[in-house]
């Protein structure tokens, strides 16, 4: 971040690697004293951006790759640096916003979105940029997707919320490094309503049938909303983003059917049950199971995690860290 704003790579030619575990949550093996020198550099730096300095002519893509190279530790493959470039957008700029459509193609198609995630949300964001008619379904009662749904204890997200982000919109004020549920359906109801797109979503709307017409070249789409009223859509264009993690899977499990105690997925969390007190059984010990086990944890009489592959995870000191003036860090 300093050579970017600054143009001086002094620092990147000194003998450390930056092999940072889950993305910088140590200090890549740097003394205390030197820690202390780059800080101390960098809050000059960030106050003088901050007050209008300009940044540096735009670096050479040597100097980038060496940048690159610095943060992963490791040199990164040539194939990989286009789609680094235009991830990173360097200069600030949003290179896939889409161009305006033509007068033509705006009068002769409608999209027909299915899914208000954040799928859905960057499709209806690109197509209003584009100029393109659409229309959004989604079958909840507000816009998420999976962080409207998902609501088990101890839920949020295991990327840094800085990375995670749209790459067209990073600057937003996130609390914690890794957000929790609550803090991510934010962020995408403050997308909807900066991008005004709540007048093109149909809520707590089904799609129950769609039709393409090969003569007609278009989509008929049948439409459910929640209190029975039927609808048909005509759209040139469908698109699913229907998302995958907010549909439960329940295996197969001999005598679950005639188990008598509360089962449930952790999709479907019964907040109208108390766990204080009670003998809890776990299966899975995915991204899930590693939030909310912990949370229910203490509460539990006993509590057994059954696990058929056991997954691969990485310590994040910092991951109920809230950000504030004085945290430094990575990311």
């Amino acid at each position: 971040a300093l050579a970017h704003l600054t143009g001086d790579i002094r620092h990147l030619n000194e003998n450390c690697r930056l092999a940072y575990p889950m993305l910088g949550d140590d200090q890549g093996g740097l003394p205390a004293e030197q820690q202390d020198k780059i800080r101390r550099w960098a809050a000059n730096v960030i106050a003088e951006y901050l007050n209008g300095k300009a940044l540096p002519p735009p670096l050479p893509i040597d100097t980038i790759r060496q940048m690159m190279d610095f943060l992963a530790g490791t040199p990164i493959p040539q194939a990989y640096l286009p789609f680094l470039l235009e991830e990173l957008a360097l200069d600030g700029s949003d290179p896939r916003r889409p161009q305006a459509a033509s007068p033509d193609l705006r009068s002769r198609i409608h999209v027909l979105i299915i899914g208000a995630g954040m799928s859905g949300l960057l499709m209806a964001v690109r197509l209003k940029q584009a100029g393109i008619s659409f229309e959004i379904v989604e079958k909840n009662s507000e816009v998420g997707g999976t962080w409207f749904e998902n609501t088990y204890p101890g839920c949020r997200v295991d990327t840094p919320s800085m990375l995670y982000s749209y790459s067209f919109e990073p600057e937003y004020d996130w609390p914690l490094r890794y957000s929790t549920q609550a803090m991510l359906l934010d962020y995408f109801r403050w997308i909807t309503d900066k991008y005004d797109l709540r007048p093109q979503i149909s809520f707590q709307t089904a799609v129950t049938e769609a039709l393409f017409d090969e003569d007609q070249m278009h989509w008929t789409v049948c439409l459910s909303h929640h209190t029975g009223q039927q609808r048909i859509v005509r759209a040139n264009v469908v698109i699913s983003a229907v998302g995958q993690l907010n549909q439960p899977l329940i295996p197969e499990i001999p005598g679950r059917d005639t188990f008598q105690g509360d089962t449930f997925h952790s999709a479907r969390w019964r907040h109208d049950l108390d766990l204080k007190g009670k003998n809890i059984a776990v299966i899975g010990t995915g991204a899930s199971a590693t939030q909310f086990v912990p949370e229910i944890a203490p509460h539990a009489q006993k509590l057994l995690v059954f696990q058929r592959t056991p997954p691969w995870l990485l310590p994040t000191k910092r991951a109920t860290r809230r950000v504030g003036p004085a945290w430094v860090g990575a990311g």
